[in-house]
């Protein structure tokens, strides 16, 4: 298995390299990114202040598994300052927009899932400890790490019966798991899970980028030309993260059925002029770019949408809307729910939640709904809207994370540094 893992995991790193020489802009980085990473991490670990250091390593998958690793990183640079923290992705999408994070000392793509390249960043890095986030699993570096008895534990784990681990020929894939110092799972069924494959060394934790989305609320960023376009009465609906089938929903209710005094604010989840120019073709209504907004310093009273065409500005904007929806139900999956629901904000999104506890536990709090199909969304706006309903489920879903929160400080107790 370890040979076929190998062939598999080299033929994969092979069609990112052709997919770099075809041009495509993530494989380049990813390849760009990866380039003479022994020798950058070797200067680094080699300068007066860090050739003796005490080194965490933390590595997350992308930018979703960074929120939910950044307050235990953060916690530890907290409570014990004396040690050097490095953060490693494997997507572009995480590297590039965390690169500049001031909370580590070092941040870097994880070297491709080779034996040799997992003992060597090993060896030269020399971690004392190291935190994997929820998932990716490569088994060549979780390998050194075990082989090394450097103390490994796996934080904000979400387990399901059908994956690999839990079929009777994942005997290669339980060993990674088995392999953990300790595993703090977010709830009970992946627990029972991993107890199931004759795997105990996990504990119920919850997810802690729940006490880093309250974190933001706490502590929101404000916008003027977004309180202006929100206005006193706070009428706003507030679309995050969304995709194509999301904005073609959207715009159809907005055109046609956008109550009086109601504004639509959209953050596409990718806000490249092609995306943007397209979701706006599909609105009728007055509409309006925000980095357009910024230039003229002002916001037009007649404008009803507003495209937010940056990046890192969502989680903040959902302060100023009465009802959110998040975007990817209707593609590969739904976004971030837990932004909207920490500001107390009703939550509406497509079906593909399955794979998320926190939306699940939403919905059953009454803080969030589903649409089940493009052409209910209608009704449940409706629903959302009529006598001021927004209001008894923005408080339920505020009052839902509060529940959920705490984590950070279980999986803080059990790392001992």
């Amino acid at each position: 298995m370890v040979w076929a893992y190998s062939l598999a995991v080299s033929g994969y790193h092979l069609m990112i390299r052709l997919a770099a020489l075809a041009g495509r802009p993530k494989a380049r980085l990813w390849v760009a990114g990866r380039r003479n990473w022994l020798e950058k991490l070797t200067e680094w670990r080699s300068t007066e202040a860090n050739r003796t250091a005490r080194v965490v390593w933390m590595h997350c998958s992308s930018l979703g598994e960074f929120e939910q690793g950044r307050p235990v990183l953060e916690a530890i640079r907290q409570r014990y300052p004396g040690y050097k923290l490095v953060l490693t992705f494997y997507s572009p999408s995480g590297y590039e927009m965390r690169k500049r994070y001031a909370g580590a000392d070092y941040i870097a793509y994880l070297p491709s899932d080779t034996a040799g390249h997992a003992r060597r960043w090993l060896e030269v890095l020399k971690p004392e400890r190291i935190i994997f986030v929820k998932y990716d699993f490569w088994r060549h570096h979780l390998h050194a790490a075990f082989s090394s008895k450097i103390p490994t534990v796996l934080i904000a784990a979400h387990f399901r019966p059908e994956q690999l681990f839990f079929k009777p020929w994942g005997a290669f894939f339980r060993r990674m798991l088995a392999g953990f110092s300790h595993i703090y799972v977010q709830d009970a069924e992946s627990a029972a899970l991993l107890a199931g494959a004759g795997i105990y060394n996990s504990s119920v934790a919850g997810d802690p980028r729940v006490d880093r989305v309250r974190q933001i609320a706490a502590q929101p960023e404000r916008y003027p030309l977004l309180d202006v376009f929100a206005g006193k009465a706070r009428q706003l609906i507030v679309a995050g993260s969304t995709w194509p089938p999301d904005e073609a929903i959207l715009a159809q209710w907005a055109n046609r059925r956008l109550p009086d005094g109601w504004k639509l604010l959209v953050a596409p989840h990718e806000v490249d002029d092609r995306h943007v120019t397209a979701l706006m073709e599909r609105v009728t209504l007055p509409c309006a770019r925000y980095s357009d907004v910024v230039k003229k310093g002002s916001v037009d009273a007649a404008v009803k949408v507003l495209v937010l065409d940056t990046i890192g500005m969502l989680a903040h904007a959902y302060a100023y809307g009465r009802v959110a929806y998040v975007g990817g139900g209707f593609g590969g999956g739904i976004h971030n729910t837990l932004e909207p629901a920490a500001h107390g904000v009703c939550v509406i999104f497509g079906p593909r939640h399955g794979k998320f506890i926190e939306a699940g536990a939403l919905i059953a709090a009454g803080g969030a709904r589903s649409v089940s199909r493009p052409e209910d969304f209608a009704d449940v706006m409706t629903q959302c809207l009529q006598n001021d309903a927004y209001r008894s489920a923005g408080q339920a879903a505020a009052r839902c994370l509060e529940t959920m929160a705490g984590a950070t400080e279980k999986i803080m107790a059990g790392l001992q540094l």
